[in-house]
């Protein structure tokens, strides 16, 4: 009676826990007579706790179970199972009234399946390491058993209706979800597919499953049943059971319509026998049609149930603190004494009573008292009273105490079990999912069972003994043949089309008919198969005949189908829309994994009105609070990730050979003007072009290494290789009467915003995953030609064009819902919860000091291999050329000219990643900008923009600009080692020679451009721009506001070195070069760290030279002596923790200035050669413009500097240029000016009246002004003395607190000079009114085409003006409110000059000879 005392332990162990008074005894007695009926059952309110959701059972009702079980024939007959009628009514826990009983047991029973969750997990991963121990692929007695019971086994399911009403998320809208059910069979067949019973062995057993109307429903504003009586509850359900597709209630709207699935299963009991030419398990299974449904307000429903599922955990926890209405009269009274108990008796109460000593020493006797009766359990010993008192025992201690007690139970038992005799009962539980080995001596059937019963079960089930293993199958016998026919799959979205109706119309529906699923697997290698092909893919808008029935699309404008599907131009078989081949340990052993993807062109359109409505359709009518949904989705999704990428990375490391091919054709998307596609309209077509993804190498890859020559050829052969290819993505704009279909086979038209495109990717991935010099993934691609054309007669069209579409606009007004905090608790999923209460329990039992021990040996094995850093990337990118053309439009002509034309050259990246670095270099060889309307000197279009690069020298180290980066975790163990020097991050950019011409002409032509372009766009309005000004100035406050969270926190280190080598800038007009303006030598170096931010800045030299060959003084502005720094500026910022006091000699910024002696010739042309310049583009007014808003913005950061009293210590050396004003242009005399020598400091004292002071010293010395006269060589050779100044000393104070010191100056000023002396004889009066009348009025109007001399350019001069005033009001405004009725002293000045000297002397003066030459130009 082996399989009786098995069976009635299998429906004891599963009915008892969902059943309500099932008689155990009765069930035995019907067991043995072998006919059970059990009959008008009702389930237990708990009984769907597993799933973890605040609801519960308000009524379950099993109409009938029957189980017919042969016993005299029980190898031979079949045995039947029947269920009939199904009913559960599912309700919300807080529409039950509280029990305190049901409450307790509920928890119970809630924490005891917790624990044995648990435990089945420990124990699967148990099972899961002793199988990789034993040999998994044996033909084992228990696998022949299952295959026994399947063939035996006839399954009767009818009549399910289980339905979840809820009247409380929606009190004034309740809505029920709920699934039925019209019967599932499964029954032995004919080969014939008719019904028989098996009377004898036969080679083929024939299964038919049969399921019919399984339907999923959603009713909005739905009548509750739960005032119903029980029988009236079950007549309704009963009536509300679908039978089939066509006979379905009309009171009930379906998500999922009734569906109908055929099963055929043929099973080979002995595929040995038959040579291995059937599989063991052929199965076909048929899908009629599956239809998706949706509506608007099912959409807002599930919403509002997400929403409100928080709600209802909190309720539930604390319903019990609930007080009735009989008790307590107040309204206020009784809440706020439900606020109490429930926040004293869950939260406070239970933190006090954890660390009195009376209650943790409780605790300790509950844990010895549960643990001595458990193992009394465990060995079988247990009396009724110690069961009793363990129930007893389990209320009181927690989920994670009890496992702990039951583990370390387990533990101690194992020594007592092996002195006992073992027995198979402990382990009957698991015998169906074959977690225990099958040499566990607690389930061993065979010693059970008698001899003879041996042999019948032997025979019945085609048990050979278990010498017999899998491994001696062929490797190409397929066990498992599945595979599923789909014909056809259908979403589709209901919604009103207008407000005013009554019914609900399609408004989109997705198609994809004939899918089909085949899975196949061979048990010899492990390997599976999978295959997928998709017939197509059509979707369907809003149909544009309103009469037209809701199931036809003959009216509905198609927003996407396949494109062609014929095999061959010949052929009238089309391909699939999409074919998808998955195999693993393919048979020909050329690869570990196989995939295999391909795709035809999908045409894609835009429809306004489809997509307004879907947007409609799914726009909430209130702002819901999800924050808990999202945070349990969230949680949800970091598993997954987690788990997929350890499970992926674990597949990338281990497999050394990938064959995979994808061709997905060309695939596009289709914008029309209006959002309707109609034939002859404008649409701009985006085509995504043609990719293929294949393995590049075939063939046996150990065989072709072990042939290399040498190592480099080794290396090269370590790699997998792919090529990924894509083709022809473009992008066209195609006017009214244009063709983009011919356009889209074409390579270069003038409809053609971008070319069409080709990228070349290799990859290659490493057989070796141990090897440091060998990257583990190599990655080159290759981009030849990006071109991209557009006109400003295109622009406007596609501007139009795009205005022109109608969006979705929201119809309902925002209403802001206070937001409810979830718990924390509630949103994990039992699942987390369960495995994070094993790892606990793991980590503090004995069992962890002996996993210690074994894997230590492998933690010190670890640690050698990590010594050096593996490279995991290799990753290069070369883009040949980008061109980007702008063409102006003809009033003549309909093609457009060329006006502007932007070109990159040779844009190269390059990507190392390691275990803890990473590096990663750009380069661009050259930038270009063409003005393609002029013509240069060297006959080729004028060049805006350019790179000085040496032609002589094609050297690939010539670049325009390089930029390389240099990251490494801070847990690299070489961090602070000189390699790294504690940084984590350094970045270097280098600029080559950088050429920027400013032509009048052309720049005047650009911004005639502009100048039509923007007055044909849109103008905003002024309320527009108000907003958008207002909007903007929140988001600056903003990221001021998260900027200085993140200043708080410690910054990572970083190091950035900049250089430009030389950038000039050259002025002129189409006649000639006006100025030449060289900047050479720029270096800027910034190191940041938490402590302080180091910026360096060094300008080697600045020149403006005078173009004009014939000109006396070339070189305008020019560094005086050999110093090889002409600016150097060295910040240092300081960042101190908060509440750190600063003392007096501690700065929060550091500043040294250093700036050389230069040299300045000031002809009055050459102002007046800017000054045309600048006027000629009316770039005056926006530079005063610019000058006021900077003036304001650095007026502000000044004042708020003052107001946090930030300490800045400048120490400045400012050597004053020499400015020399010639008589003339070609004068050999002229006046010189030395401004001498400036220095600044800054210190700062504590004054017990002025608090902390900041004093600046300034002193200014060696200023002269003389009379010279050059020589042809301009070396001066004579000079008169005609100023000579002492040296002028000036002191600023400024109080750093002046609010708490109003009696004092905030700033105080003290300026002190010694003597000025002045020199002046006849000649040298005559000298300086020459320069006043012959350089002042020299100009270089000459230079200049007197039709450019009156042609300015002028751009909304208005708006300008208006923009003006306005900054000054602001301004204004400002100061304004600064102002108070209090006077306070914020300047004080004190200038005192103690002598001055004026010597005029008759005659002439006598120009001092030099006996040496001062040099101060050189050409």
């Amino acid at each position: 009676m082996v399989f009786e005392n098995l069976i009635v332990y299998l429906l004891d162990k599963y009915l008892s826990d969902y059943i309500e008074n099932l008689d155990t005894k009765k069930l035995k007695i019907d067991l043995w007579s072998g006919n059970v009926v059990l009959e008008n059952l009702y389930l237990k309110s708990n009984a769907l706790d597993d799933l973890d959701l605040p609801v519960t059972i308000s009524l379950g009702y099993l109409e009938k179970l029957t189980l017919e079980v042969p016993w005299k024939t029980i190898y031979r007959s079949p045995t039947k199972a029947t269920i009939d009628g199904l009913f559960l009514l599912v309700i919300p826990k807080t529409e039950v009234e509280y029990d305190v009983k049901r409450d307790e047991k509920e928890k119970h029973e809630a924490k005891m399946k917790e624990v044995h969750k648990i435990e089945e997990i420990r124990k699967e991963k148990e099972a899961q390491q002793n199988a990789k121990e034993s040999d998994k692929n044996n033909d084992t007695f228990m696998e022949r058993i299952q295959l026994q019971i399947i063939r035996n086994l006839e399954l009767s399911i009818r009549n399910i209706h289980v339905i979840y009403e809820d009247k409380s998320t929606k009190p004034n809208h309740p809505f029920a979800v709920g699934y039925t059910l019209n019967y599932i069979t499964l029954h032995t067949t004919t080969p014939d597919w008719q019904p028989t019973v098996l009377k004898e062995h036969t080679e083929f057993i024939h299964k038919l499953g049969d399921l019919s109307a399984l339907s999923i429903y959603w009713n909005t504003n739905a009548q509750s049943r739960s005032g119903l009586s029980r029988n009236a509850v079950l007549k309704s359900l009963k009536e509300h059971i679908a039978i089939n597709n066509k006979t379905t209630p009309n009171d009930i709207s379906y998500i999922l319509r009734p569906l109908n699935i055929k099963a055929k299963m043929i099973l080979v009991m002995k595929p040995r026998q038959q040579e291995f030419k059937r599989p063991m398990f052929d199965i076909k299974v048929d899908l009629d049609e599956i239809s998706v449904n949706i509506n608007r307000g099912q959409y807002l429903d599930l919403l509002d149930l997400l929403e409100f599922q928080d709600y209802l955990s909190i309720k539930s926890k604390y319903i019990k603190y609930q007080i009735k209405n009989d008790i307590e009269k107040k309204s206020s009274r009784k809440k706020w004494k439900f606020a109490y108990d429930a926040i004293v008796n869950e939260d406070i109460r239970p933190r006090f009573d954890c660390y009195k000593w009376k209650n943790i020493k409780t605790h300790l006797d509950c844990r010895r008292e549960y643990r001595s009766i458990y193992i009394q359990d465990l060995l079988g010993k247990v009396t009724a009273e110690q069961k009793q008192r363990a129930q007893e025992l389990e209320k009181k201690l927690d989920v994670f105490n009890l496992t702990y007690v039951r583990c370390a139970a387990e533990i101690e038992v194992k020594k007592k079990k092996e002195q006992e005799p073992n027995t198979w009962w402990g382990g009957v539980s698991n015998w169906w999912s074959g977690n225990k080995p099958q040499d566990d001596p607690s389930l061993d059937l065979q010693k059970v069972m008698s001899s003879d019963e041996k042999n019948k079960l032997y025979d019945a089930i085609g048990y050979e003994g278990d010498d017999i293993s899998i491994s001696n199958y062929p490797e190409e016998y397929i066990d498992i043949d599945l595979g599923i026919q789909l014909n056809l799959l259908e979403v589709n979205v209901w919604s009103k089309i207008n407000e005013n109706d009554a019914q609900f119309r399609v408004i989109a529906r997705a198609s994809i008919p004939d899918t089909n699923l085949q899975f196949k697997r061979r048990p010899v290698r492990s390997a599976m198969a999978v295959s997928l092909n998709l017939g197509s893919f059509q979707v369907f808008g809003i149909a544009t005949d309103p009469n037209e029935s809701e199931f036809s699309n003959q009216s509905r404008p198609v927003l996407a189908r396949p494109v062609s599907r014929l095999s061959s131009p010949t052929s009238k078989v089309e391909k699939k829309l999409l074919e998808v081949e998955y195999e693993t340990n393919p048979i020909d052993k050329l690869a570990d994994f196989r995939i295999k993807v391909i795709s035809q062109s999908l045409e894609i359109k835009y429809n306004a009105p489809t997509i307004n409505k879907l947007s409609e359709c799914f726009e909430q009518d209130t702002q819901r609070n999800l924050q808990g949904v999202k945070q349990a989705a969230y949680s949800t999704y970091t598993d997954v990730k987690h788990h997929s990428y350890i499970l992926m990375k674990h597949n990338i490391e281990n497999i050394k050979v990938l064959d995979i091919y994808l061709d997905l054709q060309s695939s596009y998307f289709l914008l029309p003007e209006n959002g309707i596609y109609q034939d002859d309209v404008a649409v701009m077509c985006m085509d995504f072009g043609h990719l293929t993804f294949k393995r590049n190498d075939q063939g046996d890859q150990v065989t072709s290494l072990k042939e290399a020559k040498d190592i480099e050829e080794a290396r090269e052969k370590s790699y997998t290789k792919f090529k990924l290819k894509l083709e022809n993505v473009q992008l066209i704009y195609a006017n009214r009467n244009e063709s983009w279909e011919k356009v889209r086979q074409e390579k270069d038209t003038r409809l053609h915003l971008i070319k069409p495109l080709e990228l070349d990717l290799d990859l290659g991935k490493c057989i070796y995953t141990d090897d440091a010099n060998l990257p583990a993934w190599k990655v080159a691609g290759n981009l030849p030609n990006v071109e991209l054309r557009l006109s400003d007669k295109r622009l406007f069209q596609i501007i139009n064009h795009m205005e022109s579409i109608p969006l979705p606009k929201s119809k309902n007004s925002t209403i802001v819902v206070p937001s409810i905090e979830s718990e924390s608790s509630s949103l994990q999923s039992s699942l987390n919860n369960t495995e994070q209460t094993l790892q606990a329990v793991e980590g503090i039992t004995p069992m962890k000091e002996t996993i210690e021990e074994e894997k230590s040996v492998d933690n010190d094995e670890k640690k050698k291999e990590f010594e050096e850093q593996l490279t995991q990337l290799e990753a290069i990118f070369t883009l040949n050329r980008i061109d980007i053309h702008i063409d102006q439009s003809s009033n003549d002509k309909d093609e457009d000219q060329t006006f502007l034309r932007l070109t990159l050259e040779s844009i190269v990246t390059k990507t190392i990643m390691k275990t803890f670095d990473m590096n990663f270099d750009a380069s661009l060889a050259n930038l270009i900008v063409y003005h393609e309307q002029f013509i240069g000197k060297d006959n080729q279009n004028l060049r805006l923009l350019s790179a000085e690069l040496d032609q002589l020298n094609n050297s690939e180290s010539q670049k325009l600009v390089r930029f390389k980066y240099h990251h490494t975790s801070s847990k690299n163990p070489l961090f602070l080692s000189s390699d790294y020097d504690g940084i984590e991050d350094r970045v270097q950019v280098h600029f080559s020679k950088l050429i920027v011409t400013l032509q009048l002409e052309a720049l005047l032509s650009i911004f005639r451009f502009q100048d039509s372009l923007m007055k044909k766009l849109p103008q905003a309005t002024v309320e527009d721009q108000t907003k958008k000004k207002l909007e903007q100035e929140q988001k600056n406050i903003e990221i001021n506001d998260k900027t200085e969270k993140i200043v708080k926190k410690n910054t990572p280190s970083l190091k950035i070195d900049a250089n430009l080598e030389e950038f000039r800038v050259i002025l002129a007009s189409k006649r000639a070069k006006l100025f030449d303006i060289q900047v050479q030598g720029i270096k800027a170096n910034i190191s940041q760290a938490p402590e302080k931010t180091l910026i360096n800045l060094i300008l080697s030299d600045l020149r403006v030279l005078d173009p004009y060959k014939k000109a006396r003084y070339q070189q305008i502005i020019s560094q005086q002596g050999d110093d090889k720094e002409l600016l150097r500026v060295d910040l240092s910022l300081f960042n101190y923790p908060e509440g750190y006091i600063k003392g007096v000699d501690v700065y929060d910024c550091d500043v040294q200035v250093q700036f050389a002696k230069a040299t300045i010739v000031f002809l009055f042309k050459h102002i007046d050669a800017i000054l045309g310049f600048l006027n000629s583009l009316n770039l005056t007014k926006a530079a005063l413009s610019l000058a006021s808003t900077q003036a304001s913005a650095a007026y502000e950061q000044v004042q708020k500097l003052q107001e946090q009293a930030f300490k800045v210590h400048l120490d400045v050396t400012f050597n004053a240029p020499n400015i020399i004003i010639p008589i003339n242009s070609y004068s050999d005399q002229a006046l010189f000016l030395d401004l001498g020598k400036l220095t600044l400091k800054t210190n700062f004292y504590d004054d017990p009246e002025k608090f902390l002071v900041e004093q600046q010293t300034v002193q200014l010395e060696n200023i002269l002004a003389s009379r010279i006269k050059f020589d042809q060589d301009c070396n001066i050779i004579g000079e008169v003395i005609l100023i000579k100044c002492a040296e002028l000393n000036t002191s600023i104070n400024r109080l750093l607190y002046p609010d708490k010191v109003k009696t004092e100056p905030a700033i105080s000023i003290k300026i002190d000079w010694e003597s000025i002396n002045f020199q002046l004889a006849n000649d040298d009066y005559t000298s300086v009114m020459k320069v006043l009348m012959e350089n002042f009025s020299e100009n270089i109007r000459d230079q200049i085409p007197e039709s450019f001399q009156s042609d300015q350019f002028y751009y909304k001069e208005a708006e300008q003006e208006k923009q003006e005033d306005q900054l000054i009001d602001d301004f204004i405004k400002k100061q304004k409110e600064l102002h108070t009725d209090e006077v306070l002293q914020t300047l004080k000045m004190k200038a005192e000059i103690k002598k001055m000297t004026l010597t005029l002397y008759l005659g002439e003066s006598d120009l001092v000879s030099f006996d040496f030459l001062l040099v101060f130009f050189n050409h």
